[in-house]
């Protein structure tokens, strides 16, 4: 009776040693959800790559794993009706024990962008000699109006050469007769030039503007599909609009996935 006492006590101590030490190595990883717009959200699905994978729905915007010491990545999905409406990854790395906090931010899922580049061209369709036609002329009114029109901005430009030398000689002999010769200067020249400048801003470029107020409507984010959705321009010249105002330090992308965000300053 007395043996198989000790040994159930022997027993104990050894769960319990293992059971400490287990604990000690251990560390606590844990923190809030939100979606990029920084509102907490909930019932979002959360897993870490630990072996095997841990995996919880994020009740009330919180979730917390216990893991060993190494590198994860965790990751966080929402979805809605089935279909994965924001996602995000973060790399986590565990030195030592203890609490480790981790903020989850889900940005929306602009993976349909790339379905713009994914169209196929069938080589086996039909050839079409009418459409072709139609083609052939519409490029060809295009063209000579076109050439038409550079005439007659190149005409244009030379007439006002023309008067602008003839009128030349006029003002030149009027600015003699009321200021004289000296008075002329260098000086009255340049405040003169300023002056126009001053009355003649430039104008802000109209795409541009328009772009911003709508980033604007959209609290100050949205992504680049649907500046895409809600402007007819092409993608290459939205492109190239979004990439202007961030050289002006109006906006900044944030690259997401396969789209971009995009971020008023």
């Amino acid at each position: 009776m007395r043996k198989s006492n000790l040994l159930v006590l022997f027993e104990m101590i050894i769960i319990m040693f293992l059971v400490s030490s287990s604990t000690a190595s251990a560390a606590l990883i844990g923190g809030r959800v939100y979606d990029y717009s920084l509102n907490a959200i909930s019932n979002v699905n959360v897993e870490i790559n630990t072996t095997p994978k841990q995996r919880e729905v994020a009740d009330k915007s919180v979730y917390a794993f216990n893991v060993p010491k190494g590198s994860y990545v965790i990751t966080a999905k929402q979805y809605e009706d089935g279909i994965l409406k924001a996602a995000t990854n973060e790399l986590i790395t565990v030195n030592d024990e203890g609490e480790y906090k981790l903020d989850l931010i889900l940005f929306p899922d602009v993976s349909e962008d790339q379905s713009l580049g994914d169209e196929k061209i069938d080589f086996n369709a039909p050839f079409d000699e009418e459409g072709i036609d139609k083609r052939i002329v519409v490029v060809a009114v295009l063209g000579v109006v076109a050439i038409i029109a550079v005439i007659y901005l190149f005409l244009s430009k030379k007439r006002k050469r023309i008067r602008k030398n003839s009128s030349e000689p006029k003002m030149k002999s009027t600015a003699k007769n009321i200021l004289g010769d000296d008075k002329i200067t260098k000086t009255s020249v340049q405040e003169t030039t300023e002056h126009a400048v001053k009355e003649f801003p430039a104008q802000e470029d109209a795409d541009s503007k328009m772009v911003l107020d709508f980033i604007r409507s959209q609290e100050g984010r949205t992504t680049q599909k649907d500046i895409r959705k809600n402007f007819p321009s092409s993608e290459a010249k939205i492109s190239l609009i979004l990439t202007d105002l961030e050289a002006q330090g109006k906006i900044r992308k944030i690259k997401k996935g396969r789209g971009n965000v995009v971020v008023m300053n």
